[in-house]
């Protein structure tokens, strides 16, 4: 089962998993003992204790994850990853800078949107630029732990296919996890 973090924008990620369960990122840490992977929502309305409460859960974390938008720069400012202030909610360019499980069946550069629109400006030593645009790294993971940020919506085709292929990744790692 993966356990979404309702944030505010959990709902619609819903969809894009067979076994999901949502919760609020109050509740959640009761539930991640039955959850194989975590998904971090984007949220429309951030604030202090809806960070703070996702943080908890991020340095809690013993299985896969992943952020989307206000979700990935929870992730990355826990791992003092250095995250823009200006918010890009525009259609931006991507490059993809190298593999990562979340990328395959994709194009080297595709056109994303939406999301929090905050883009990470410096990553921690830990963690490996994936995917940039003129806004920073839209795509990030970290290099031993599988945790995983996309800072842009997932409505579009390429998003979509990265949360399938999280899924993928995810069951293959309880295999051999």
């Amino acid at each position: 089962m993966i356990l979404i973090i309702d944030n505010g924008l959990g709902k619609d990620l819903t969809k894009m998993f067979r076994q999901a369960e949502l919760a609020s990122p109050h509740d959640a840490k009761k539930r991640l003992t039955k959850a194989d992977a975590v998904v971090f929502s984007d949220c429309s309305k951030p604030d202090s204790s809806l960070e703070s409460h996702n943080k908890a859960i991020v340095e809690e974390l013993e299985i896969p994850a992943i952020g989307v938008g206000f979700g990935a720069e929870v992730m990355a400012k826990t791992f003092d990853c250095a995250v823009s202030e200006k918010a890009s909610k525009s259609s931006r360019p991507l490059t993809v800078k190298c593999h990562s499980p979340l990328l395959l069946g994709l194009k080297k550069r595709f056109i994303v949107s939406g999301g929090n629109g905050r883009a990470v400006k410096k990553l921690a030593e830990d963690f490996e630029e994936i995917a940039t645009s003129p806004s920073g790294v839209e795509i990030f993971q970290h290099i031993e732990f599988p945790l995983f940020g996309i800072s842009f919506s997932p409505d579009s085709e390429e998003g979509t296919k990265m949360l399938e292929n999280f899924a993928s990744f995810v069951e293959t790692w309880k295999k051999y996890h």
